[in-house]
């Protein structure tokens, strides 16, 4: 039962990894910004049955983001957390493999792919259009209280989504943390059930992130777009 569950983890994951990036108004004209995912970053998911509690990790991720022609690209974690202060990240596209998902139990993977359509749709993804940093009274201290908008596509379907989320600046990168609550259904993913019925599972899900975005390209080419 466990992977059929964690097929599911794999709708939500890409929403909340999308706030790796928090990024402004997508749409306009701009550059890439060189970044990486640093060590550390992370995403999993938690959902129930009838019969336990369960959990996936996805093992790898594309991020790409850009910025304003009025922007420069950051040369540290204090310049990347400049950026978004001043809203000049403009787009974020962030992917994340099918079959990079996996659960504790590495020969019952193939039912997540199965359940994703994974041959057909072989990337989670999502797209920011829109973010705003939430008033500092929300925040403690120097971390920002943000709010992202954007559209995340699962097995081909779209749908809109609302992220919110915290970061702040380490000397490492500008770290996010957060989670999201999201209901299989939302994705046209009826719930299973099995053993006539005696074992069901809950249509609600929740995706918890903590990523430290680095500032600069990735030391090696698997690292750009893997992080195990």
């Amino acid at each position: 039962m466990r992977p059929i569950q964690a097929s599911f983890a794999a709708c939500c994951v890409a929403s909340l990894v999308g706030l790796a990036g928090l990024a402004g108004s997508a749409g306009a004209e701009g550059a890439r910004i060189p970044t990486s995912l640093g060590e550390g970053s992370t995403v999993w998911l938690e959902g129930t049955s009838t019969m336990h509690d369960y959990e996936s990790w996805p093992t790898a991720m594309k991020l790409r983001l850009e910025r304003s022609l009025a922007g420069a690209d950051p040369a540290d974690a204090r310049a990347l957390e400049a950026l978004v202060r001043a809203n000049h990240v403009t787009s974020l596209d962030l992917q994340v493999p099918v079959k990079s998902l996996l659960s504790d139990k590495g020969g019952l993977d193939k039912n997540l792919w199965k359940a994703l359509d994974a041959d057909k749709y072989p990337e989670i993804r999502f797209q920011l259009s829109h973010y705003s940093i939430l008033p500092h009274e929300a925040a403690a201290g120097d971390t920002l209280s943000l709010k992202a908008e954007g559209l995340l596509t699962i097995s081909g379907q779209e749908r809109p989504d609302t992220l919110t989320g915290r970061a702040w600046r380490a000397e490492q990168g500008l770290w996010l943390e957060g989670s999201q609550k999201l209901l299989m259904n939302h994705f046209g993913i009826k719930p299973p059930k099995m053993m006539l019925g005696m074992l069901k599972v809950a249509d609600e899900i929740t995706v918890h992130f903590r990523l430290l975005i680095q500032a600069g390209e990735p030391r090696s080419t698997a690292e750009a777009t893997e992080r195990k």
